[in-house]
Formats: structure tokens, sequence, C-alpha cells
């Protein structure tokens, strides 16, 4: 980030699910790029750099929970993110 213009954002999107003949999902696997800025396996999410932020430098958005029960694919917490 320190590369960064100071006005620029740097926005990574994560590897979508995708379906096999429309009802079974290919195994995932998250894109390695993304992988490595933010260490999570969540399918579908986003990760926004804004190193002007006042408060929030790195932000990553993701899709919205299953319900009690359901099932989600990640196997444990995502640990609080460093930068490299």
């Amino acid at each position: 980030m320190a590369q960064m213009q100071p006005d620029a954002i740097a926005i990574f999107p994560g590897k979508p699910v995708y379906l096999r003949k429309n009802d079974v999902e290919y195994s995932y696997r998250q894109e390695s790029n993304f992988y490595y800025l933010s260490r999570s396996e969540e399918p579908e999410s986003l990760l926004l750099l804004d190193p002007s932020a006042p408060k929030y430098k790195y932000v990553m958005y993701v899709r919205k929970r299953d319900p009690p029960g359901g099932e989600r694919r990640t196997t444990a917490p995502v640990p609080a993110w460093t930068a490299p």
C-alpha cells in the first residue's frame, strides 16, 4: 500500500462458486492473490484497500451468512489480518 497513490483504492474480488450441470458445485479453491492478501477462503468475497481512509484501511465484504444450522464453506474463523 505504500506504493499506492494517496487518493487511490484497490479492489480485489474473490473467486465465485461454479456449478457443474446446474446442480453440483466444483471443488472450491480461492484465487491465489486474493488468498495471499486476505487469508480468507470465503467464496464471492471482496477486499478493498484504501490507504487514505481515516479508520479502516482494509475492508472485506463477504456474502450473507447461512441461517443457523446452515453449512458454511469456511472451517475456522478468519483471523485478524495484518499486512505482509
